[in-house]
């Protein structure tokens, strides 16, 4: 039986109330003849706002990209041309529809879709792939126009120039997708209040019960996660150049955890990260020591020990040079990083514990310059004769600011992952 336009459309504005309405419809029009599961193709893209939709079945979905695929076989440019302008969000200042030469000059127009995309795993895939092509079309035009140009008066150096200029314009294209891609594996502020969210540092990943299965939110989460890792894997393998591009423009240092653990090419950030962490912005510097102390947990090699070692070194060296509000908010930065660094690397301990000596006593110094008087009856050598346990020790010490209590902290944490570990490697 031929399936109708009509048909069709009734079926996708059901799709909540009657899934098994539209996954009949979908495994049907997967059975015909990608020619003649075209003539369906206006119908069933106009209505893939209906799919987006949070509660919709994951079954219909996973259908829907499987049609999509099936006639992205048959015309396949004006598949994403459709894809895109009906993705587009209505809210948009200018909502019209692009053409295909527009679509190829500006690839990052694919991206320009509404929230909920950015939620389904099966429909981001689809954008993606629609990503991959229109920035590999970009490429093309660029060097066809290239080669269209009357050849330059100024010689060689000219052509030099235009062969940079097309390169740097390509890569930052490239650039601003990856960033818009990290940006959207960002929680929500729903997602943000879920207790082990996958971008928390030290979150612990428990097994998930049937309690939890109610809501799935972190689940789609975290396969967007997986989804927009592996194109930066594949994207990072093509140019390594971009990897470094991408991280010295920075992006939110949440995220750190998630890229180095879900991109397997991250490695190739040990060879530019003393580069980074040599960067005049102390932003760039905090954001270099970050990534050193994920790479090293991740990749615990030779090369990631003399790295967290020149990372260590560069933290001592800025505690002495810097300001005293400078200086607090470096040390409360890199504590964390500090932590993970003795965790995978615990001949460095020595180092990180002289560090947190020296920035205890400047955190000292400052206290005493404000009015803050030590008590005198703390007799130090005597506390620690008369308690074993360390973390006593520490309590009875002055720490009324926010310096010592972080601090406090990060010590007994590089206890508990080094010294007092029973399984260190």
């Amino acid at each position: 039986v031929k399936m109708s336009p009509k048909f069709l459309e009734k079926c996708f504005q059901s799709v909540t109330k009657c899934p098994a309405k539209t996954v009949l419809a979908l495994q049907q029009i997967l059975e015909l003849p990608p020619s003649q599961a075209w003539e369906l193709a206006d119908v069933f893209i106009s209505n893939i706002r209906w799919i987006i939709k949070e509660d919709v079945p994951r079954l219909a979905q996973e259908l829907y990209r499987s049609v999509w695929m099936m006639l992205n076989s048959v015309y396949p440019r004006k598949l994403w041309l459709l894809t895109v302008n009906n993705l587009a969000p209505r809210e948009a200042v200018v909502s019209r529809s692009l053409s295909q030469e527009e679509l190829s000059l500006d690839p990052l127009s694919v991206l320009r879709c509404e929230p909920e995309v950015f939620r389904s795993g099966p429909i981001l895939s689809i954008v993606l792939y629609m990503l991959k092509a229109c920035l590999a079309a970009s490429r093309t035009a660029l060097c066809q126009q290239l080669l269209e140009q009357q050849p330059s008066m100024t010689g060689q150096t000219g052509e030099i120039e235009k062969e940079e200029l097309k390169n740097a314009l390509v890569l930052t294209q490239e650039s601003a997708a990856i960033q818009i891609l990290l940006e959207c594996c960002l929680p929500n502020r729903n997602e943000a209040g879920s207790r082990s969210s996958s971008v928390e540092p030290e979150a612990e990943v428990k097994p998930t019960s049937s309690k939890d299965v109610g809501s799935s939110k972190l689940t789609s989460l975290q396969e967007i996660q997986s989804l927009v890792c592996c194109y930066l894997h594949e994207a990072f393998i093509a140019d390594p150049n971009l990897a470094k591009l991408v991280h010295f423009q920075g992006y939110p240092i949440e995220l750190l955890p998630v890229t180095v653990a879900g991109v397997p090419s991250m490695h190739i950030c040990l060879d530019f990260a003393p580069e980074l962490l040599s960067q005049p912005s102390l932003e760039k510097q905090v954001f270099a020591i970050d990534l050193i102390s994920h790479l090293s947990v991740q990749y615990s090699l030779p090369k990631s020990l003399s790295t967290a070692r020149l990372a260590v070194n560069s933290v001592s060296t800025l505690l002495s040079v810097l300001s005293s509000n400078a200086w607090e908010d470096l040390f409360l930065s890199v504590l964390p990083a500090m932590e993970r660094i003795c965790q995978a690397f615990p001949p460095l301990t020595e180092d990180v514990v002289s560090l947190l000596v020296q920035g205890g006593k400047m955190s000292i110094s400052a206290s005493t310059l404000t009015g803050y008087s030590s008590p005198s009856s703390l007799d130090i050598a005597a506390e620690f004769s008369d308690h074993k346990d360390v973390g006593e020790v520490l309590s009875l010490l002055p720490s009324t600011d926010r310096v010592c209590q972080q601090l406090t902290k990060a010590f007994r944490n590089i206890l508990h992952k080094t010294v007092l570990s029973k399984r260190i490697y």
